[in-house]
């Protein structure tokens, strides 16, 4: 298997999560980090996790239910790991939005501190 061919598997694991689900992670980490801070930024990626892990879970057992199932795919270790392996990345991608977020929330406190004085 080349680079090439690895590269174009990891797009479209990330692709097959499509569009909303891509905003709807951003518009949770974005919110949470704006309003919680440094929290957020947790709760955030500890929440984009457990839907990421929720619609693979979902795929894998629709996959299993099907008729001829021959056994792959199937929940094993190899699919933990590969779970774990696209939270890491989704998160890592969502990295950017948090902060941006984050500085959003600084200047606000800032402006707030300097219209008081």
């Amino acid at each position: 298997m080349s680079a090439a061919d690895l590269f174009t598997a990891f797009v479209a694991s990330l692709a097959a999560y499509g569009a909303l689900r891509w905003a709807i992670f951003a518009s949770i980490t974005f919110v949470l980090v704006r309003y919680t801070g440094w929290l957020g930024m947790f709760i955030s990626h500890c929440v984009v996790a457990v839907l990421i892990a929720q619609h693979d879970i979902a795929w894998i057992q629709g996959a299993m239910k099907a008729p001829g199932w021959d056994g792959a795919p199937d929940m094993d270790l190899i699919f933990w790991v590969g779970v774990a392996v696209r939270v890491v990345i989704v998160n890592c991608l969502l990295l950017p939005i948090a902060l941006i977020s984050y500085r959003y929330r600084v200047r606000d406190a800032r402006d707030i501190a300097t219209q008081t004085t």
